[in-house]
């Protein structure tokens, strides 16, 4: 193909997609509900819309709505909470939950955010990709968007100069008021949202119920609802990988070392986990680990989404923040290896992905 040929199709690759960009603009900025029939905030759709808002330049709207979720973080006596009506544990059926069972979940985000003032976890416990991914999206927005902030409002004086309220007939007034009392500033949101963060941390940890690295779930406690599945999940390592990665890198950045250390040390000792107890060498891939409780097993499962894991371990790599548990391995075999070694093995889960997906049957494949 000639460089003339390269060069017409590039551009209109390029012209097609602003114009999507374009059409498609005003209606991804309506709010972060899913859309359609579905008017409640999802968390974890919200952790992923949140990101294309801030792609897109909508700063303020970013740190509104983060500011929004946070505020719905689980706590005794706060709202009201429903959870277990997608539990086969529970019979499928809804309860309200005592102030027992919300200090049981405190610290956690809901499934879902209802307008009508109460929220749900769809599950018997609070979603673990829910929680995590807000962390790491709320973790990763903030971290950048402060930047700019102070790019845009630094001066020789002052860091922060107060926000100039706009003229109650301004047709900009709700959002003056917004920024008047902070919800726009990263920095407030920051001040809190760090902490809830920091909470929703200790809650994601405690989900390792036998301490050995790896977070267990129930049924229904991810975003796979069309197949149960409990147990030890590729997945949900991921998620919570990216949340301490994310969350350590904005702690960091305010000058909080210890304490973004301390989720280094916990991000490497869940990497290391899923390296040894959830690789399989003979079926040369990641494996979810599915219990005995579970519906149908225990077996192992290879699912598509273990993929999320190669990104999870792979997002930081260019800042040199993907560290590798073992210190005194580090010492024996130089960090170029060990980087090689998981290179490798992304590339077999891979393959082992491609192979049992691209066939005639509907599954990813099962291992009994």
């Amino acid at each position: 193909m000639s460089n003339n040929s390269t060069a017409y199709i590039s551009e209109a690759f390029i012209t097609k997609a602003n114009r999507f960009i374009q059409k498609t603009q005003e209606h991804a900025l309506q709010g972060v509900n899913p859309g359609g029939v579905y008017q409640a905030i999802w968390c974890r759709d919200a952790s992923y819309i949140l990101r294309d808002w801030f792609l897109s330049g909508n700063i303020d709207g970013v740190c509104q709505q983060i500011y929004q979720i946070w505020s719905h973080q689980i706590s005794p006596d706060k709202e009201k909470l429903v959870y277990g009506r997608g539990s086969p544990e529970m019979k499928f059926l809804s309860e309200v939950a005592s102030v027992d069972k919300q200090k049981e979940f405190e610290g956690a985000l809901p499934t879902t955010i209802y307008q009508a003032g109460f929220s749900e976890i769809y599950g018997q416990n609070p979603d673990i990709d829910s929680t995590a991914l807000m962390i790491s999206t709320s973790s990763w927005i903030l971290a950048r968007s402060l930047l700019k902030y102070e790019r845009e409002h630094s001066s020789e004086n002052s860091s922060f100069p107060p926000p100039t309220i706009a003229s109650e007939h301004s047709s900009d007034y709700v959002s003056a008021l917004l920024s008047k009392i902070g919800i726009t500033n990263p920095s407030e949101v920051i001040k809190l949202a760090v902490p809830r963060m920091l909470r929703a941390i200790e809650y994601m940890n405690s989900r390792d119920i036998d301490n050995d690295g790896l977070l267990e779930q129930n049924h229904n406690e991810d975003w796979m609802d069309t197949i149960l599945r409990a147990g030890k999940i590729v997945y949900d390592q991921a998620c919570w990988i990216l949340a301490l990665n994310n969350l350590s890198a904005l702690l960091s950045k305010l000058g909080r070392d210890r304490e973004a250390d301390r989720l280094m040390e916990l991000a490497d000792k869940t990497i290391h986990a899923v390296e040894q107890r959830l690789w399989s060498e003979e079926d040369r891939c990641y494996l979810d680990i599915q219990e005995s409780h579970h519906i149908g097993g225990p077996y192992r499962t290879l699912t598509q989404d273990v993929s999320f894991y190669l990104v999870a371990i792979t997002e930081n790599t260019a800042n040199d923040n993907f560290r590798i548990h073992d210190q005194q391995k580090q010492q024996q075999e130089p960090k170029k290896t060990i980087h090689q070694n998981l290179h490798n093995r992304a590339i077999s889960t891979l393959d082992a992905i491609r192979s049992r997906v691209w066939k005639d049957k509907m599954a990813a494949g099962n291992r009994s």
